[in-house]
């Protein structure tokens, strides 16, 4: 059967043409290698996906630089957008409706089993047989396993949310990472006491801190928000703090975090559990015309790109940069 660009046999062995091109990291200090892949074999359940944005975290910048621990060779990059150009059998989204060749989505930065006990609990982000998308060194069996690739081949258990193609790449690219961690932490603060009317505190302007600041202030909350920059003080009042303080000054004009609850944990944020994804993509499909979600994305680049836009990640990591697929299949 011939889909566009794709051909899939009864085996659901996907043969591209042209072939799928993954950016792979050999290591620190070295530069990203294109890597061509013809063809791939899905698995009964799994998704290939063109991408058509991915955004650079801060965390795939420390691995590049070697201030986190990773070991390649990897394709890099868990935050992305694209469509769908393959899938072997019947899948469905989050919400039950099912896929389709040319359906816009994003996806969860890891897939889970679904059956250990840890999933069976509601803790698949910490399944015993967990994969993480960017993170995983490359495979026979998973050439394409990060989003800085012209595809990304989806294992099954990877929740998958259908998104409109009237909203803007740089908006939804971060949600996976940034967006779902953000949920989480409010997720996290509500089981404490109702949002209405409490006073927490965020610290930093990040997309994740930017992205709780405004769900918490959507749920009620007054939000205070500690950051030095002044231009980025500004845009967390865009996203509904009412107070932003120099945290290079808290007090000094009155305005402190004490009294107020501080729900922006510090460290890793591996913590999103699939309905995070899902609610920060609600949430973001309710508010992106009024809150600038597009403003978390500075430079984009294309694939080529990728070792300068991790550099540039890595001087400032607030901001996100894109990484653009030139060659997105029309489907």
């Amino acid at each position: 059967m011939s889909v566009g660009h794709v051909t899939m046999s009864t085996e659901h062995e996907v043969a591209l043409r042209p072939s799928a091109l993954a950016m792979v990291w050999p290591g620190v200090g070295k530069k990203h290698e294109p890597v061509a892949v013809p063809g791939i074999a899905l698995a009964p359940g799994e998704v290939l996906v063109s991408v058509e944005l991915a955004t650079v975290c801060p965390r795939d910048a420390q691995y590049a630089s070697g201030a986190r621990l990773l070991r390649g060779p990897v394709v890099l990059g868990h935050e992305a957008v694209g469509r769908v150009v393959a899938l072997a059998g019947p899948v469905r989204a989050a919400g039950g409706r099912r896929l389709s060749v040319g359906s816009r989505v994003v996806w969860s930065a890891t897939a889970s089993c679904g059956r250990c006990g840890r999933c069976r609990h509601g803790m698949s982000q910490r399944c015993v047989s967990l994969h993480r998308y960017g993170h995983e060194r490359v495979a026979r069996d998973w050439q394409l396993g990060g989003a800085f690739a012209t595809h990304v081949q989806l294992r099954k258990g990877t929740t998958i949310v259908l998104v409109p193609d009237n909203v803007p790449a740089e908006v939804l690219a971060p949600i996976a990472c940034a967006g779902a961690a953000a949920a989480a932490i409010v997720e996290a603060a509500e089981r404490e006491a109702p949002l209405a009317k409490r006073t927490v505190h965020i610290a930093g302007t990040s997309a994740r801190a930017l992205t709780a600041a405004a769900m918490a202030a959507d749920a009620g909350a007054r939000v205070l928000l500690t950051e030095t920059d002044s231009e980025r003080r500004e845009l967390a009042r865009r996203f509904g703090a009412v107070a932003v303080v120099d945290s290079q000054q808290i007090g000094s004009d009155g305005l402190g975090t004490e009294g107020a609850h501080s729900i922006m944990p510090q460290g890793e944020q591996d913590a999103a559990a699939p309905r995070h994804l899902v609610r920060a993509v609600d949430f973001v499909l309710k508010t992106w015309r009024e809150l600038p979600y597009d403003e978390f994305v500075g430079e984009v680049m294309g694939l080529e790109g990728v070792d300068d836009a991790l550099r540039l990640a890595a001087s400032e990591p607030r901001a996100r940069v894109g990484l653009r697929n030139e060659r997105i299949d029309i489907v």
